[in-house]
């Protein structure tokens, strides 16, 4: 399906959902294609945004400049508790329904992996500790062909398989409490 179409076939959002007069706007993310952005509000909120098919076919050359226009979210995907981190599949490209995913880190909460086409939730990653319980990450990032997917967590990067939700299937540890060498840091960015 062509890019504009997709985009025209997208139903609106409603707009009477704001988040209430406090909420405002704390990251935004471009889609890997350019066609979407992704962005998370203090009410613990992802929005999704589709640019407008004039504007993409302005910008592909073939159309004229459009007039601005307002955009609206066609989706919204609530977490329960503020949200760290998010991050779009390195492939997404519209014209593919599947690879139009991203994960988000919300805090005391498994990271989720959502379907930007049908806010669906795709699966489910478990950062565990020590003590067995679910570790908040800092940061998230896929690997550049979208097979494993990095958090960042204090004096830890932990790793999970996308194809397989679920617990991580490595651990590398920067530090230890009882050790003096090594980085105790907070892993924010992963790039």
């Amino acid at each position: 399906m062509p890019l504009s179409l997709l985009h025209e076939s997208v139903a609106p959002f409603d707009p009477k959902f704001t988040g209430g007069e406090n909420n405002f706007i704390k990251r935004s993310l471009w889609s890997p294609d350019g066609s979407a952005i992704l962005t998370v509000s203090e009410d613990a909120c992802v929005r999704l945004f589709a640019l407008p098919a004039q504007t993409i076919d302005a910008l592909q050359g073939s159309a004229e400049q459009p007039q601005a226009t307002p955009l609206l979210p066609w989706a919204a995907i609530a977490e329960p508790e503020g949200i760290a981190d998010c991050c779009w599949l390195p492939q997404m490209k519209w014209e593919d329904p599947s690879s139009c995913v991203f994960a988000c880190a919300a805090r005391g909460q498994p990271v989720h992996l959502w379907s930007a086409s049908t806010g669906v939730l795709c699966g489910s990653f478990m950062p565990m500790d020590n003590a067995e319980e679910v570790s908040s990450p800092f940061s998230l990032a896929f690997y550049r062909d979208g097979s494993v997917l990095y958090s960042g967590h204090s004096s830890c990067v932990r790793l999970f398989d996308t194809q397989r939700p679920g617990r991580q299937t490595e651990q590398w540890t920067l530090a230890t409490r009882k050790g003096r060498e090594g980085l105790k840091v907070i892993v924010s960015a992963i790039a």
